[in-house]
């Protein structure tokens, strides 16, 4: 397994429920792009689950994480959806060791090849192992 394959999956577990994005086209005209946002706005909440192996040392550190998804992936997304959605990320205080090697959760890079199976399996052992400290329901 690549090594930069290791690392991302042993950053974290992104969990985002989302609605679709709406679609813009050519057609919607707006002039200006995202500085001319159309009325209302969407506020999307998730949560980041750092996670960890017991195969594989981490050490990447909490304030690269909370700039990718405090900052970077929600200027993203306010641009491309023309300031119609926004995203708010909590992301745990605590990095969590699954119980499964890297191997047993690996996920190909190819869309077409990725086991639905292995990305289940993830995300439920990831839950199951913030479960006592997060509140989901919110």
């Amino acid at each position: 397994m690549k090594k930069s394959m290791i690392h991302a999956i042993s950053l974290f577990v992104f969990i985002l429920a989302i609605r679709a994005i709406p679609c813009f086209s050519a057609e919607s005209n707006i002039p200006g792009g995202a500085g001319n946002a159309p009325s209302g706005n969407t506020v999307e909440k998730g949560i980041v689950i750092l996670v960890e192996f017991p195969d594989v040392q981490q050490n990447v550190p909490r304030n690269f994480i909370q700039s990718r998804f405090k900052q970077q992936l929600p200027n993203y997304v306010r641009t491309v959806s023309y300031n119609k959605v926004s995203l708010e990320f909590d992301i745990t205080n605590r990095w969590y060791k699954l119980p499964g090697l890297v191997s047993q959760y690996r996920i190909s890079s190819r869309n077409l090849e990725v086991d639905k199976s292995r990305v289940k399996k993830l995300i439920d052992d990831s839950l199951a192992a913030a479960d006592a400290d997060v509140d989901f329901s919110k």
